[in-house]
């Protein structure tokens, strides 16, 4: 058991250390965005040719992508992740992915009152996109 009365795990004590109160809050903020994700995926699904229904996904999507990407960076700051390597790989990493998606999301937005369809197919495709394009690495200088 640890100090705060949680148990320990293998992986708990190799990977996360003890959070700050930044970290607790930062989390409170996901579970607040991610929570309506089913009701506005419901909503899109009967009706995806509706420009509202398209907003309130995208911009729900966008919320969830964003806070995560606080989580993580307050996760970092506070000192709450151990092991050698792992913050600048995966950092850049978890950057790379929050910008692509934040910026598909985005995009989505005002598609969804020019053209639903395009709109819809943007929504769905920008979480791929997003993890296939932030895989990729920069070419190392020199």
């Amino acid at each position: 058991m640890t100090d705060e009365g949680a148990p320990e795990t293998s992986y708990n004590r190799e990977v996360i250390r003890l959070p700050d109160r930044r970290v607790v809050w930062a989390n409170l903020g996901v579970l607040l965005c991610i929570t309506p994700i089913p009701a506005t995926a419901a909503l899109l699904g009967t009706h995806w040719q509706e420009p509202v229904a398209l907003v309130l996904d995208a911009v729900n999507l966008l919320l969830a992508t964003a806070t995560l990407w606080g989580l993580w960076r307050s996760a970092v700051a506070g000192g709450a992740l151990r092991g050698p390597g792992r913050q600048p790989l995966s950092g850049a990493y978890v950057d790379r992915f929050a910008v692509i998606a934040v910026t598909g999301y985005a995009l989505a937005v005002p598609a969804a009152f020019l053209s639903p369809p395009e709109a819809l197919g943007l929504v769905f495709l920008t979480t791929a996109l997003a993890r296939t394009l932030a895989h990729r690495r920069a070419p190392a200088p020199g």
